[in-house]
């Protein structure tokens, strides 16, 4: 819901239940969070919006590096047979599966340029992105550059959750 009261030049948004409204300019220095297992801790309101403005930019960065990724494949989509982001040594890691088991040197440029534009992309600033290529292989060959806990396979100009389908 929000409402507007336009006489005073305030504009009040009446917040649905589930949201937890913090004032920057409220006189309240700190904010007490209850965790799930009901253990409790406060921490310096400001430090509390630094830290959710910072992973509100973060989910930007996020949805722009996986819309270039995803742009990335399709151009590239009769090369590659499937590609995933991942993690990997404490960043991301973009895989792709060439087709071939031979050499494509202009597939593997591709990569490495991709690698560097993201690297030196000022909007994607503090995403850790690691490009690499790498022949057809079995599923369990994948899997050690693969981590479950977070993966997103591109395949048919779309992003599917999970999967290593080789």
């Amino acid at each position: 819901m929000l409402s507007a009261n336009l006489e005073a030049d305030v504009v009040e948004f009446d917040a649905p239940d589930n949201v937890v409204e913090l004032d920057w300019f409220s006189d309240t220095e700190s904010v007490r969070v209850i965790q799930r297992d009901q253990t409790r801790f406060e921490i310096q309101k400001d430090r509390v919006i630094k830290i959710l403005q910072l992973a509100n930019d973060s989910d930007k960065q996020l949805e722009l590096l996986l819309s270039k990724l995803g742009e990335w494949v399709r151009h590239y989509q009769r090369s590659i047979k499937n590609a995933y982001l991942t993690l990997r040594d404490g960043g991301f890691a973009f895989v792709v599966i060439s087709r071939s088991t031979a050499c494509d040197d202009d597939l593997e440029d591709a990569v490495s340029e991709l690698d560097v534009r993201v690297a030196n992309d000022a909007d994607l600033k503090s995403m850790s992105v690691n490009a690499l290529i790498l022949p057809p292989t079995s599923k369990e060959s994948l899997s050690s550059f693969l981590d479950s806990r977070f993966l997103l396979h591109y395949r048919d100009n779309r992003i599917l959750q999970g999967g290593s389908g080789s």
